[in-house]
Formats: structure tokens, sequence, C-alpha cells
């Protein structure tokens, strides 16, 4: 028997809804909704559908929020915007911090990484160009890869007996590859693929 899906809540924000993320009661004090929206909104949104913050900064958004630790182990909510910038801000949507890091961003999701010894969650985000940058919690550039052709995806994965992580970054348009970089942003290795994965996983 199918069952119609039951409508628990609605909210509505200004703009259209284009990225939203889960920000987990250990990080927030109580689970709620993030969401981005192409106006430039950012909004918290409770599990029950009730408006806790609406922040606006005047950009479009161009991927997923994500959660990470500054450097005092306080939650950090951290977005990219289409022209390259990284805006940080406190779980009640206070503007920590925001830097223009690339010409225009690709789209891909940033990713949270362990790299340094600086306190909090290091941030990777890509550009449009094949740029790979990764700042730490506090917003300062710690690396920055120049690659030549536009990435899609990219991954954290802890490397074998370390504390640190490495990045995978998928890339390509009509022939794909598979790119390895250091903690320190150095080009570990890059093999070619006959496909082009959706995402990237490791075990």
């Amino acid at each position: 028997i199918d069952v119609p899906p039951i409508l628990e809540w609605r909210a509505r924000l200004d703009g259209k809804v284009v990225w939203m993320n889960l920000c987990p009661q250990k990080n927030y004090g109580e689970d709620c909704w993030i969401a981005l929206t192409d106006t430039g909104e950012m909004a918290a949104i409770s599990m029950q559908g009730d408006l806790r913050w609406r922040k606006w900064f005047r950009c479009r958004f161009s991927a997923s929020p994500v959660i990470g630790r500054g450097a005092f182990g306080d939650a950090h909510i951290m977005a990219i915007s289409s022209r390259g910038e990284v805006l940080t801000c406190a779980p009640d949507g206070e503007l920590l911090w925001r830097e223009r890091v690339l010409r225009s961003a690709s789209g891909v999701t940033p990713v949270l990484a362990r790299l340094n010894v600086f306190p909090g969650d290091e941030i990777v985000v890509a550009g449009e160009d094949g740029s790979i940058v990764a700042l730490l919690s506090n917003g300062a550039e710690l690396w920055r890869y120049e690659g030549e052709t536009r990435p899609y995806c990219i991954q954290a994965i802890r490397r074998w007996r370390s504390d640190y992580d490495a990045i995978l970054v998928a890339l390509g348009d009509t022939q794909f590859q598979l790119l390895g970089l250091s903690r320190y942003g150095k080009e570990m290795f890059r093999t070619m693929l006959d496909f082009a994965p959706l995402h990237l996983h490791v075990e």
C-alpha cells in the first residue's frame, strides 16, 4: 500500500532554498537545519520547523554549508559564495570572518580536514579554475594548490598511522582524474579514471 508522505512542517524564506545541512546537537545545543538561499540568506530552522534566526550576506551561495569547530572548540557554520568568499558564522548567525580566497567557486561542497596543529578544523575549498585552497579555522590561508582542471568532488581522508588528513580531488570534464594532495598541499599522485565518480568515499 502506498502511503502518501505527511507534511511535518513548512518554513518560508525570502529566496529559493538551494542548500541545506543538519547542524547536530553536539555542535549547536539543539539539532537544527542550516538553509542557504539564492538571495544570500542563511537561516537556522529547528527540527520542529521553527525559524530560529535569519541573516543576509549579499551573495549567492554556491554549495552546501558545513559545520566545523573553531579554534576554541566552538561550532562554526561555514559556507562559500559563487564569488569564492568563505563565510564563517557562530551558531547564532553572527559573522565571525569572511575571506575571498578564490576567483570563483566551483560549486563543490567544502570539506573539513585535519591538516595542521592549529586548533579547530581546517576547511578546504575548490575553485572553478582548478585551485584548491586550505584555510585555518580563523580564516588564514594554510596552502594553495594551483590546478588547471575544474574539480567536482573533494574528500579528506586520514592517512595510515597519522594524525593528519590527505585530500582526494576528482577532476575532469571529459577525461577524469583522481588527484591526491598531502596535508601540505603537495601533489602525491594523479591517476586517470575511466568513469566519473559521483562522490568519493574511503573506508
